[in-house]
């Protein structure tokens, strides 16, 4: 059983753990870079700077206000590199769990129902924000059931 619904409006921040990791890596990556021209290869100028860029994506991810999740009594707001979308409870038709990648992640279909993506949801939250997916689903599938208008037959 999970946890119960936190009273609305509240706001989940994105995990940093995973941003750090991957940081780390590509300024690791970036340093063998200068190891690649110090040998005399040319190409580790690119390399560094692809990974010095990278470095600079990801620190700007660790800015308080550059990835969070809202729940409110109207929809959900989520925010990734300062870019907000929000989404109008009665907009949603359900969510669930997803899996792009390694990871899982919140998906959910729009009314009326459209295309849909190989995992079966058009689109997905950006970060886990410290959740578990199908806790993090359930909780907005709960607030979404409370506060979404009743459709009448």
């Amino acid at each position: 059983m999970s946890r119960p619904v936190p009273d609305l409006p509240f706001t989940l921040r994105a995990s940093k753990t995973q941003t750090v990791i991957f940081l780390l890596t590509s300024l690791a990556f970036a340093a063998g870079s200068f190891m690649m021209v110090r040998d005399g290869d040319a190409r580790g100028y690119y390399v560094g700077g692809f990974f010095l860029f990278c470095s600079l994506a990801l620190c700007c991810l660790l800015h308080p206000r550059a990835g969070y999740l809202t729940l409110g009594e109207s929809g959900f707001q989520y925010c990734f590199y300062f870019r907000k979308i929000r989404v109008s409870w009665s907009q949603v038709a359900e969510f669930g769990v997803t899996k792009p990648g390694l990871g899982k992640r919140v998906g959910w279909n729009l009314l009326p129902m459209t295309s849909r993506d190989a995992d079966g949801f058009e689109d997905e939250l950006p970060n886990d924000y410290g959740m578990a997916a199908e806790e993090l689903a359930e909780w907005m599938e709960q607030v979404r059931a409370r506060h979404a208008p009743k459709v009448s037959d």
